[in-house]
């Protein structure tokens, strides 16, 4: 368990490790198995959710993270291992918060402001640190029974995401099919394209109307009749941009079939 200090906290540590302390108390002995499961299902879905959407990191971070885990879980479970839930065991629960007593702790507070008044020194790094035994009134005060009413465990979430497939109203299927993937700019688009890049290009406060339907040798479905056009950061939340052109390569254009007659920005 690793606790960040304020310079305020580095004062109290013994109450802060008090506090913990409290906590684990109340998960032993009030906190139900429907209520570890209603955790675990919450930790599940957003394990699985950073799993599914996790972003790229350094190669040597990644191999080296993933030779750790080899020590760790099976070859299948290498990539997965240390993300998806498997299966919720309350017993097993149980018997790990058992182990989570005061005889059984190690605590460790680093600080800079220790600098220059410790006693040992770690052998391979010299690393500077003192060694001082717990104060019999501070075990004392980790062994009472007492729990603050105020210690309990985070209500439900009811915002963590489970359904992640794109929603699509009033399309057919093939249309579905053709907003599957965006089409490029072509600086050679039709006229239509060209208005609506020129919106983006210039001091207009409004957008251009789209007053035919594009041509039928770039938009291959013949109920598509407006424009969606996708812009990158640097369109500034879809305001203008003078920055954009013609060829600019962070512009793109879904076509989608017209739910009314106008265009979709």
């Amino acid at each position: 368990i690793s606790v960040e200090l304020t310079e305020e906290g580095l004062n109290k540590v013994e109450d802060i490790v008090t506090i913990v302390y409290q906590y684990i108390r109340m998960l032993q002995t009030k906190t139900s198995e429907e209520e570890w499961r209603r955790v675990f299902s919450e930790c599940e879905k957003l394990n699985t959710m950073s799993f599914r959407f996790k972003s790229k990191e350094s190669p040597s971070n990644y191999v080296t993270s993933l030779s750790t885990n080899l020590h760790k879980y099976k070859s299948d479970d290498v990539l997965s291992g240390p993300w998806l839930y498997r299966e919720f065991d309350f017993n097993l629960i149980q018997e790990f918060l058992a182990h989570l007593k005061p005889d059984n702790m190690r605590n460790l507070v680093a600080s800079q402001s220790f600098r220059g008044n410790t006693t040992l020194s770690e052998k391979w790094y010299g690393t500077e640190y003192s060694k001082v035994p717990f104060s019999a009134s501070f075990i004392q005060r980790l062994n009472s029974e007492e729990t603050s009413v105020n210690l309990h465990l985070p209500n439900a979430n009811e915002f963590i995401p489970t359904d992640f497939t794109l929603k699509f109203e009033n399309l057919d299927e093939v249309a579905k099919q053709q907003l599957k993937y965006p089409i490029r700019l072509d600086p050679a688009a039709p006229e239509a394209h060209q208005s609506l890049l020129s919106y983006f290009t210039s001091s207009s406060p409004s957008p251009p109307p789209l007053s035919r339907q594009p041509s039928a040798s770039t938009i291959p479905p013949p109920h598509a009749q407006t424009i969606h056009i996708d812009m990158a950061i640097k369109c500034n939340s879809l305001k203008k941009a003078d920055t954009f052109s013609k060829s600019d390569p962070f512009v793109q254009v879904h076509y989608v079939p017209a739910l009314n007659s106008t265009p979709v920005y």
